[in-house]
């Protein structure tokens, strides 16, 4: 009986983690090992196995001997000794920290309506959240170029508001604000998911036997929620990794036709 559990185990969360294996572990090895080597003389990266002209086989070039000549500390030298690239790293935590931060304070309302609305309305509302999904990212994207562009009705209606109120107009495209909210709005179902998915099972009895035993609003929103930080620091660590690697909604709000100075 305890080898057909340990079998079933092993069919269930086998297959998944041999994806991840795969397609996640190793080319992160790969990547973390090239930090360390040559660039190539055609591009690419120096090999590190060639074909023996005489005997015609694949051969390992390196070895204890000659490892110097094929691996290197000179990509982290540069990054310390280059601001360019110690900017361009702040300048991505920055963004992913102000984005976790805006999806954390509009996802935890949003999932708690999804996860206290009746069942028969929970499935659309959860349909609604992962409904962008549906179509391509970049097409997402441009929709939002669109939207913050000058001649965009958003943009428009901005700017004369600020007119009649005698302010001059804005820029929303190409600014910190422009990438925030593209990526808040790419990123807040990966937050909303987790958190609705660990309020869904709080029990609403609890919170009326706190108050019933005196507990004041704020201890029974505080306590009801310890319960719900793991799911916090879920989202917050993904869409960190998420907002850090998505530089295409960086590059798309913050160019014009060179890169923006003042980032």
């Amino acid at each position: 009986m305890a080898k057909n559990k340990s079998l079933g185990r092993w069919l269930i969360s086998g297959p998944p983690l041999l994806y991840l294996l795969i397609f996640f572990a190793i080319p992160t090895l790969i990547m973390a090992l090239a930090a360390f080597r040559f660039p190539g003389d055609y591009g690419g990266l120096l090999p590190l196995i060639d074909i023996n002209p005489d005997t015609g086989k694949n051969e390992l070039l390196i070895h204890a001997g000659n490892w110097q000549e094929y691996l290197t500390f000179e990509n982290f030298s540069r990054f310390f000794e280059d601001s360019i690239y110690v900017e361009l790293f702040i300048k991505s935590f920055w963004y992913a920290g102000i984005t976790t931060l805006v999806c954390l304070l509009m996802a935890y309302p949003l999932a708690w309506l999804i996860a206290r609305s009746p069942k028969k309305y929970r499935d659309l509302l959860i349909l609604l959240v992962i409904l962008p999904f549906w179509s391509n990212f970049l097409i997402r994207v441009y929709a939002w170029m669109i939207i913050l562009g000058p001649q965009g009705y958003f943009a428009m209606t901005i700017n004369q508001g600020l007119a009649w109120l005698g302010i001059a107009p804005i820029q929303l495209m190409y600014s910190h604000f422009a990438v925030i909210v593209v990526l808040v709005y790419v990123h807040l179902p990966f937050m909303v998911l987790p958190l609705y998915a660990n309020l869904e099972k709080h029990d609403v009895a609890l919170l009326d036997a706190a108050q019933d035993l005196g507990a004041s609003g704020w201890q029974r929103f505080s306590g009801n929620n310890l319960a719900a930080i793991p799911a916090w620091g879920m989202g917050r660590f993904s869409l960190g990794i998420y907002s850090c690697a998505w530089h295409v909604c960086s590059t798309r709000f913050t160019w014009r036709y060179r890169w923006h100075d003042d980032w």
